[in-house]
């Protein structure tokens, strides 16, 4: 796993308190951008990303800025559709 993913892994282990079965399926979803599964998981992303938000391009927190943002954009295109 690289440290970008452990590093998003372990600050969205801090946010949220996860049992040992959901800390792997967490980090699969982050290693493998498979989507945010629960509205706690996507709350503890937006609270890293607000964390980390001028985190300088290509950089470690750069790197982990834009993961955390495509899991949210993709969570929010599946929940928070406005009707238009």
């Amino acid at each position: 796993m690289s440290k970008v993913s452990d590093g998003i892994l372990q600050n969205i282990q801090d946010s949220v308190d996860y049992t040992n079965d959901d800390k792997s399926k967490a980090k699969e979803r982050i290693i493998f951008n498979d989507p945010l599964q629960s509205e706690q998981e996507y709350e503890a992303c937006l609270k890293q990303v607000e964390k980390i938000f001028f985190a300088k391009p290509n950089t470690p927190k750069g790197d982990e800025l834009d993961k955390l943002c495509k899991l949210v954009h993709d969570y929010e295109e599946i929940h928070c559709k406005i009707e238009t």
